[in-house]
């Protein structure tokens, strides 16, 4: 009477050397009819995969000068303004959860929700009373400056009595990209990727240089 056991084994035996003795062509396609003759439930549900991430960021500042009255003068006074500002990059941190498509073999659509601390430092020196100063502003419409008044107790002075400020935004977003898939099979993968991304700045700490560069 045959043994069942032994059976099984040389019927899975069979089939690992058959698949094993499959060229890659022939294995790219049963796996490219797997994924689309699916049922629809199962297909969908094969398809999306979720991510989370976090990771560090650097940020900072580059100064310019530009309006209408754009000079030379003005270029110059951009370079100085650098030298004058004794300002840092700082470190941020970029989280979020993400939803992934497979639209087509090496094709995926992306989406989520991203959060983003950014931030970077300035070494300045503490007032011990309120200074009237004013800024430059930008007329959104005219592209045209203006004077603004403002009160501070920041000076642009740097000493052993300064104290280290930061600037800081708070922002959300919704990510939109989709991602090509260059290289790579099994755990290690390479693509390349394009995406927009929608940002809404709900809180921040900002500093701005007064008109005559001496306070913050």
């Amino acid at each position: 009477m045959p043994d069942d056991n032994l059976t099984l084994q040389n019927i899975d035996q069979s089939k690992k050397t058959t698949i094993n003795n499959l060229s890659d062509n022939d294995k790219a396609w049963i796996d490219n009819y797997a994924l689309y003759h699916k049922s629809r439930r199962s297909a969908w549900k094969n398809r999306i995969s979720y991510e989370i991430y976090a990771t560090p960021n650097i940020s900072f500042r580059k100064l310019a000068i530009k309006n209408k009255y754009n000079t030379s003068d003005n270029e110059n006074s951009a370079n100085d303004l650098k030298k004058l500002l004794n300002q840092h990059p700082a470190l941020g941190i970029e989280a979020g959860a993400g939803i992934i498509y497979a639209f087509a073999k090496n094709i995926r659509l992306k989406t989520g929700l991203q959060f983003d601390f950014t931030n970077y430092t300035f070494t300045a020196l503490e007032t011990n009373h309120p200074v009237l100063t004013t800024l430059i502003m930008d007329d959104p419409n005219s592209d045209y400056p203006y004077l603004e008044s403002r009160i501070s107790t920041i000076a642009n002075i740097s000493s052993e009595q300064s104290s280290k400020y930061h600037n800081q935004t708070y922002q959300i977003s919704i990510p939109i990209g989709i991602e090509y898939k260059l290289a790579g099979k099994d755990k290690i993968q390479w693509y390349a990727s394009t995406s927009i991304q929608p940002t809404y700045i709900f809180a921040g700490n900002a500093h701005l240089i007064s008109s005559d560069k001496k306070i913050m």
